[in-house]
Parts: C-alpha cells; sequence; structure tokens
C-alpha cells in the first residue's frame, strides 16, 4: 500500500479488484507518520479499502520471519482470497499455506495488460502481446499469451 501510494499508484488495486481488504494491524503500519501518501492511504480507507480483524496471534507467526501486518492477513485470509505479497518470507509462508499472492511486479503488469485490452477494444484472452512497463516500475517486460503472462526484469 506505501509503496503504491508514494508512485502515486494506489489505483492499480480499485481498478483490478472489486474489494480491497486490510486488517487492523495493516492500517496501523500504513498510518504510522505524517507523509503524503498518509492522507491518500486515510481516503481509500475511507471509500474502496475495508479494514477487517483478524482473529489469532499475528505473533506467533512472526516466528517464520513475518511481520505484524503480513501475519495478521495471513490470519484473516481465506483460501480463495487473492493476496499481494512482496516479502520472500511471507511468499514462502503463504505459498506452503495453499493460499494464491501477487506482488507489485505482478499488480503492475495485471493493469498495464488490462490498460492494453482497453486500447484495444477488449481483445480477449487469445491475444498475443507484449507490453513494456512505464519507467517508473524499472525495466520490466510483459508477454501475454492466453492466460499464461511471461515477465523479464531487468
Amino acid at each position: 500500500l506505501i509503496a503504491l501510494s508514494k508512485i502515486g499508484e494506489l489505483d492499480i488495486l480499485k481498478s483490478l479488484f472489486e474489494r480491497v481488504f486490510i486488517t487492523t494491524a495493516i492500517k496501523e503500519e500504513v498510518l504510522i507518520g505524517d507523509f503524503p501518501e498518509t492522507d491518500v492511504l486515510k481516503a481509500a480507507m475511507n471509500e474502496w479499502i475495508e479494514v477487517i480483524d483478524y482473529e489469532g496471534d499475528a505473533g506467533e507467526l512472526r516466528k517464520y520471519g513475518l511481520g505484524l501486518g503480513e501475519a495478521s492477513l495471513l490470519l484473516a485470509a481465506k483460501r480463495e482470497d487473492r493476496l499481494v505479497l512482496d516479502e520472500t518470507n511471507a511468499r514462502r509462508f503463504a505459498e506452503s499455506r495453499g493460499f494464491q499472492f501477487t506482488g507489485l511486479i505482478g499488480l503492475s503488469c495485471r493493469s498495464e495488460m488490462q490498460k492494453a485490452d482497453k486500447r484495444a477494444g477488449g481483445g480477449g484472452a487469445e491475444q498475443t502481446r507484449e507490453e513494456r512497463l512505464p519507467d517508473k516500475f524499472g525495466s520490466v517486460s510483459v508477454g501475454l499469451r492466453g492466460d499464461r503472462a511471461c515477465i523479464s526484469i531487468s
């Protein structure tokens, strides 16, 4: 959330998902301090990001190298949820528990492919194309063939 807010791309989440949930622990983490992105996050939480509680001891999951926010998210998650995780330990833990997840690059790629589909008039899943992401994401190329994406980062 913080990274997307800092680069002015928090709305990627809104455009890709019908509903976005964060836990109370994540809310506390992202609203610490008085930064420009704090106001953007507060506004999103009042509008389209829903804050939910979680059950269990998030501190107990810290032994797996998880931060409090990540641990609380994994405690609140349901199997059908798609999690956004970038930290290696959180991704490993989520994978070991059978959760689906993506990261910031995956979100960015999906958003750019969605924009390309709109520009092409909705093209369809069978199109093959390669998209170059904007410079703010670094040097990333995405190729899409059917329902498979190939990502190259350099």
